[in-house]
């Protein structure tokens, strides 16, 4: 009996300390209200390119809160929000996808 209560201690600690390292190296979930406010973004500027047939400009910058951001480059435009002193999560609307970005 004490033998499996010591092989299960190690085997505890190790998925614990697995799910806090996959939480903290998840943006996804570690950050999931900016993400949510960038989708709503999202949906605000395609709304926008859909009615008036181009993207707005940076001035809807002003209405958006805290760390969030939006960028046109193009006929495309950027999205995302600050981790932190000089890194970022991006939504490119080319790719449709998020990404990190440390050198933004």
């Amino acid at each position: 009996m004490f033998r499996r209560e010591v092989l299960l201690i190690p085997a505890l600690v190790l998925v614990v300390v697995s799910v806090a390292l996959t939480w903290l190296n998840v943006p996804r979930l570690r950050y999931y209200e900016e993400i949510r406010a960038c989708e709503r973004l999202v949906g605000r500027v395609e709304a926008f390119r859909r009615v008036q047939g181009h993207l707005p400009d940076e001035s809807l910058l002003l209405e958006t809160e805290g760390r969030l951001f939006y960028r046109p480059v193009g006929n495309e435009y950027v999205v995302g929000f600050s981790l932190g002193f000089d890194d970022y999560e991006l939504f490119d609307s080319r790719t449709r996808r998020w990404s990190f970005d440390a050198s933004h």
